[in-house]
């Protein structure tokens, strides 16, 4: 019975699914014939108003296109009327032009016609000088034997008579002069110089007096044994490489010594020698300390050129000179006078020659430039013979500086002739910056001592009458008897001691000898 009722239950579920579904269908299939006919509907009315809308645009395009036309008719009209109004008064320009280029060519045959005039004449006037400087030119070639007619003289001796008087001129207005100078006295200028003086003593920047650079090197016993090592067991060696005298003293301790006055190769070696000891693990051959000696050399000389160009800008110049120049006064960085650094004493003295000149109204730029230089010279004294103020001049005139600077560079202690009042300013300015207070030192003992040795040698000939030593040694002025000494004998004196001093003295620089002998002659007038 069960089955039966399961199988009636199925059926009655099927028969009611069966009858929902068919009515959800047509539902559906009325809901969709109604959407249908609206869609339609819609699309009649779109199609409607896209019509009407695209006759809307077609006449505006049109209207527009026959604004557009009538737009660019008036435009062409306007700019047909302007071009024609342009042309016209281009045409009227163009008449005047042809009025003034017709009036501009009768004037220019006008003027054409009076140059033609002029030239005539000026032919005519050139003719007649010509004509003049050949009569000049033949009275001149009959002047001489006029006058050696009217003077019963040769022409030669018309010559020399005339060159005679103008020499009697010459030297009667130089005396002249020199008696007037002379008879200035010295309360007139004096006080003006030293004013002049004081002002810039006053307001130079003062330097003081540095160590001399060292000359020796002081090594440990097994630090020169290294040394030692790396030159092969002959300290000479160094010698050779360093381009200096190398000497070596060993007691507790070793001094490697330099005995060269050549100031750049001893600072070169110095620092070759304290670097090696520095970093003696790495240096273990000759090869590398040669390395070093080269890297040293090059290191100085980039170091050199930069204190030359320093040394021009502290001056207040710029730094236009040859390469040589600068480097010169660059390797007097390491030079010394007396303790005196000659580069800060160039500096220092190129800084007094602008004062002085800006007090004197003069070029300051020329006189500091004169000044910064005049010790080039100096940098070169273990290499040329001669006084540092001749080489200096010579290698300034080499270089291309001014006669004035190269004049003022020779002049400076007197080996040349001052040419203009630059060189004595420079004069001045070297040696107020040398002789100030704290500028330089020497132990008083050695300073007596050189000047007694100097006067000593002097004294040592005969015929002598008094013996100065001045500029602290740097010159020897001899007095002699001119009734013993005549001028042959006065000549070879001053070479004679020269040469003995040169011997038996020991002294820094050069000293100049000075033998002086005069003839007095006086009588009274009764």
């Amino acid at each position: 019975m069960f089955p039966m009722l399961t199988v009636l239950l199925s059926i009655l579920v099927l028969v009611a699914f069966a009858g929902t579904s068919w009515f959800f269908y047509r539902q559906a299939a009325g809901q969709a014939g109604r959407a249908l006919e609206e869609a339609v509907a819609k699309a009649a009315l779109l199609r409607e108003e896209a019509k009407r809308r695209s006759e809307e645009v077609q006449l505006k395009v049109r209207n527009e296109v026959a604004q557009v036309r009538l737009d660019s008719r008036r435009q062409l009209e306007e700019q047909a009327r302007e071009q024609e109004e342009e042309m016209n008064e281009q045409e009227l320009a163009l008449e005047r032009e042809a009025a003034r280029v017709e009036s501009a060519t009768e004037e220019l045959k006008v003027r054409d016609a009076d140059l033609a005039n002029r030239f005539s004449t000026l032919s005519k006037r050139n003719n007649m000088i010509t004509e003049l400087k050949n009569q000049k030119r033949e009275l001149q070639t009959q002047i001489p034997s006029a006058l050696e007619t009217a003077a019963k003289l040769s022409s030669q001796e018309m010559r020399d008579q005339i060159y005679r008087q103008m020499v009697e001129s010459a030297e009667t207005q130089a005396q002249e002069n020199l008696r007037l100078w002379e008879q200035i006295p010295e309360s007139d200028f004096i006080p003006k110089a030293k004013r002049i003086m004081g002002i810039a003593m006053g307001r130079l920047s003062r330097t003081e007096v540095q160590e001399r650079p060292a000359n020796s090197v002081t090594l440990s016993t097994s630090q020169y044994q290294h040394i030692l090592k790396l030159c092969g067991g002959t300290i000479e060696k160094l010698s050779e490489l360093f381009k200096i005298p190398v000497f070596a003293q060993v007691a507790e301790d070793a001094v490697i010594r330099f005995d060269t006055i050549d100031a750049v190769n001893r600072e070169i070696a110095r620092r070759v020698l304290e670097k090696t000891i520095e970093n003696s693990r790495q240096i273990t051959t000759w090869e590398n300390l040669a390395d070093l000696w080269q890297k040293k050399s090059a290191e100085m000389e980039n170091e050199i050129t930069g204190y030359g160009r320093k040394a021009f800008k502290l001056a207040g110049l710029k730094p236009k000179a040859h390469k040589e120049i600068i480097q010169l006064l660059g390797r007097l960085f390491f030079r010394t006078s007396y303790t005196q650094n000659q580069w800060l004493h160039t500096i220092e003295a190129a800084q007094l020659a602008g004062l002085i000149a800006a007090e004197m109204h003069l070029d300051v730029e020329l006189a500091r430039r004169a000044a910064l230089l005049h010790d080039i010279g100096k940098a070169l004294t273990h290499e040329v013979e001669g006084s540092h103020a001749v080489i200096g001049c010579e290698l300034a005139a080499q270089y291309g500086e001014e006669p004035v600077v190269v004049n003022a560079i020779g002049a400076h202690h007197g080996e040349v002739g001052n040419e203009s009042i630059y060189a004595s300013l420079v004069m001045a300015a070297d040696a107020m910056s040398g002789g100030r207070p704290g500028a330089r030192r020497e132990q008083l003992e050695t300073y007596f001592d050189r000047i007694n040795d100097l006067e000593r040698a002097a004294r040592a000939f005969p015929g002598i009458q008094e013996v100065f030593a001045v500029q602290a040694g740097r010159e020897l002025r001899v007095q002699v008897d001119s009734q013993r000494m005549d001028d042959e004998r006065t000549m070879a004196l001053a070479a004679d001691i020269s040469r003995k001093i040169s011997q038996e003295v020991t002294f820094p620089g050069q000293v100049k000898v000075t033998v002086i002998r005069t003839f007095t002659a006086q009588e009274v007038a009764r």
